[in-house]
């Protein structure tokens, strides 16, 4: 592939690295040399993992994104885009978020060939004048998987629902993300596309919505599960019925409970617990049966909960 930076042909080198089959290290970096992104994610069949990074010595700087095996690692760049959201299609075709300059692009990519193609575009406006002047908001929160839909934010909160397909765009009448730092606030749609998941970063709370139509309904707020608060670090089944989270602990040393909580009936469920390094995310599969984790930006390292 032409176009990509030396630097990036030597972070492929690093992350070359194999693991055992049943979980491990599957990729590393040299201290303060890159960094991994926040956000990794699972194929929809458990055998890739995608996820992005930069140069750990620029925390602001441009992200790509990296695909490999979730049982050996081995994971490559795979376009030359820059990459600030993304999504699975499928097991085998990715959907990410592209920007330059005035121009948000989402794009449909192959995770075998590294071919990809344009299948949404928006052009910002500029507004204002003198110093005064900057490009209107549009940050694209959620992917719909499959693509068909994404979700975003606007200039005063405000949120929309696009269909990529047709361009058209719906204002969510009364759904906002609330604004906060750490841990922010995130979206995520449900594998099937019928629900909404809201992680309320300011006080630790998820709200599930049902996608009707071009509008999202509320169905519940969740502030708390059995005296847990819900957590980040989360996985929004495929059917929207239920909800992997982790809580972390700490007593001789720090740990991860993971847990899986059924929106309906309230169950919770206990999962094996995750220790090891100093971890920043954890990522479930869709069948709930393994997980990946951040640990200090420098290694992933996966699990079995089951």
């Amino acid at each position: 592939m032409t176009g990509i930076p030396v630097k990036f042909t030597i972070l492929i080198t690093i992350l070359a690295f194999s693991a055992p089959l049943l979980g491990g290290t599957i990729a590393s970096f040299p201290p303060k040399k890159y960094m991994i992104g926040p956000e990794i994610k699972y194929s929809p069949d458990g055998r890739k993992i995608a996820f992005t990074a930069g140069d750990g010595k620029k925390y602001n700087s441009p992200h790509y994104l990296y695909i490999g095996s979730s049982a050996k690692g081995s994971f490559r760049q795979k376009f030359a885009d820059t990459v600030s959201a993304y999504e699975w299609k499928n097991s085998s075709e990715i959907i990410y978020v592209n920007t330059k300059g005035d121009t948000v692009t989402v794009r449909e990519g192959n995770v075998s060939s590294g071919t990809s193609r344009t299948v949404y575009s928006f052009r910002k406006k500029m507004s204002g004048s003198g110093y005064a002047r900057s490009y209107e908001k549009f940050d694209i929160k959620a992917i719909s998987p499959g693509g068909g839909f994404i979700l975003v934010e606007r200039d005063k909160g405000t949120c929309s629902l696009i269909n990529i397909k047709t361009g058209r765009e719906d204002v969510l009448s009364g759904f906002q993300i609330p604004y906060s730092g750490n841990p922010a606030s995130t979206v995520v749609f449900s594998g099937d596309k019928k629900r909404v998941l809201l992680f309320n970063g300011r006080e630790n709370s998820w709200t599930v919505y049902a996608v009707s139509g071009n509008s999202l309904m509320h169905i519940k707020k969740i502030t708390s599960v059995n005296g847990i608060k819900p957590g980040s670090n989360y996985k929004f089944s495929h059917d929207g019925s239920s909800v992997a989270f982790t809580v972390e602990k700490c007593k001789g040393g720090c740990f991860h409970v993971p847990y899986i909580y059924n929106i309906s009936s309230g169950n919770l469920t206990e999962l094996k617990t995750i220790r090891g390094g100093q971890i920043l995310r954890v990522a479930f599969d869709s069948s709930f049966n393994n997980a990946v984790t951040n640990d200090m930006h420098r290694k992933l390292r996966t699990y079995r909960l089951k």
